[in-house]
């Protein structure tokens, strides 16, 4: 029994296969390799790119204090506004008691005094060309006005004077009637209704003072000018010929105010609108 238990064995040892035995894995071959490498590139450069739009949309949309401020950096400044530079300018000059410079031409020649009838026409006609313009706050309305604060052409021109002539006349004839007047004065209104009354061509120039901003130094301005202590102020054809209203109703009643309200140019009966200012 021992021997063919031995038999046995040995016979089945005869017929199972030998065990395997396993050696190391061969290297792989380079188009493998080749292929694993793209692949971590492509990984790679998907995550910097998600990583690169992640930081863009915190800076543009989480952040748009950041962007606003790159956004100023790239854009340019505004130009100024010719007009407030201009006036910037002749603050400072009065302030510092200097002038503007001038052409070249007309460094020699003196300064240009205007008179008191010059003065009320350039500060009208400046008053009465655009609505928006004003008699600067620094302005000291006891002493003749800076002829450069309200006139348009150069003041040291050889022919400054003759400039002044004809601005003269031709702001009288495009306003034969002018009245500074207040909106919120009885006695203002009473003259406004007269005028409405003989429906005017030119229509009346009516600048009411308690509206601006500049009442403050143009009403002791226009006192010093007209010799009139309160308003309304009526100038025809350049004349102050109402500066208060007993004088106006004594030149309305006896027609002499309508006379001469022709005599400066004006039409009666052309059914105007009243240019206001």
């Amino acid at each position: 029994m021992r021997l063919s238990s031995r038999l046995s064995l040995k016979s089945l040892e005869s017929i199972l296969p030998a065990p395997v035995q396993l050696g190391p894995s061969p290297p792989p071959t380079p188009k493998l390799s080749s292929t694993l490498v793209s692949r971590r590139v492509r990984y790679r450069g998907a995550y910097l790119l998600l990583l690169l739009l992640s930081l863009s949309a915190y800076f543009c949309l989480i952040h748009p204090s950041f962007s606003s401020r790159l956004a100023m950096r790239g854009s340019r400044p505004l130009p100024p506004d010719p007009l407030t530079v201009a006036l910037d300018s002749i603050r400072a000059q009065m302030v510092h008691g200097q002038r503007r410079p001038h052409p070249p031409g007309s460094m020699g020649a003196s300064p240009l005094v205007l008179d008191a009838p010059q003065e009320l026409a350039a500060v009208s006609s400046f008053l009465a060309s655009l609505r928006s313009n004003s008699i600067p706050h620094f302005v000291d309305p006891s002493q003749p006005i800076d002829p450069e604060l309200v006139l348009e052409f150069d003041t040291r021109s050889p022919r400054a004077p003759e400039e002044v002539q004809v601005m003269v006349e031709e702001v009288w004839t495009r306003n034969p009637v002018f009245l500074y007047a207040k909106r919120a004065s009885a006695a203002s209104r009473e003259v406004k209704a007269y005028l409405n009354e003989l429906h005017l061509a030119p229509a009346p120039t009516v600048i009411d003072m308690d509206t601006r901003a500049d009442a403050d130094v143009l009403a002791p301005l226009l006192m010093r000018l007209t010799g009139a202590e309160t308003f309304p102020i009526m100038l025809v054809g350049g004349e102050p010929i109402v500066r208060d209203m007993d004088e106006f109703r004594a030149l309305r009643d006896s027609g002499e105010l309508k006379t001469r309200i022709t005599q400066a140019g004006a039409i009666a009966g052309a059914a105007p609108r009243r240019k206001k200012h």
